[in-house]
């Protein structure tokens, strides 16, 4: 128990997750996505990410579990609802990466729309997993801190 008011602490980390959609190794620079747009990406991608988050967490204690999302917000940002009012400006569950790149790419374009199905199941396990954590001691018992890093 960790006091009188809280059995349980959950720490999520929702945006420290660095998969996308599509072939990128960010060691070797090699991706399927070539000049300006991978710029782009790459850009979003290193700003909307908050870095290691997930690792600032650690604990020995039966009390205190971590939730991750290992991928990128880019792709699935599991923190907005469905039909989320931000989806009007492209960053709902599933961002609308078309409108920060050129819109004749098609390739990219099919890359990213085939992709939106598997984000959706993704976001349904991680808000199922969560879920299941609170009610392992309760909702009303338990604590949830999101870890989040914040630029200037």
């Amino acid at each position: 128990m960790l006091n009188k008011f809280y059995h349980q602490l959950v720490i999520h980390t929702p945006h420290a997750g660095t998969i996308l959609p599509f072939s990128f190794d960010y060691n070797t620079q090699k991706s399927m996505i070539f000049g300006m747009r991978e710029i782009i990406i790459k850009t979003l991608f290193r700003l909307l990410t908050d870095h290691y988050t997930d690792k600032l967490f650690c604990s020995g204690s039966p009390f205190i579990r971590q939730l991750s999302f290992p991928y990128s917000r880019l792709f699935c940002d599991v923190e907005r609802l469905l039909h989320d009012p931000l989806e009007e400006r492209g960053l709902g569950i599933c961002y609308d990466i078309e409108r920060y790149i050129d819109r004749d790419n098609y390739d990219l374009q099919m890359l990213w729309a085939m992709n939106k199905e598997q984000a959706m199941l993704l976001y349904k396990i991680h808000h199922q997993t969560l879920s299941d954590m609170l009610r392992c001691f309760g909702p009303i018992n338990t604590l949830v801190i999101d870890g989040h890093s914040f630029s200037e």
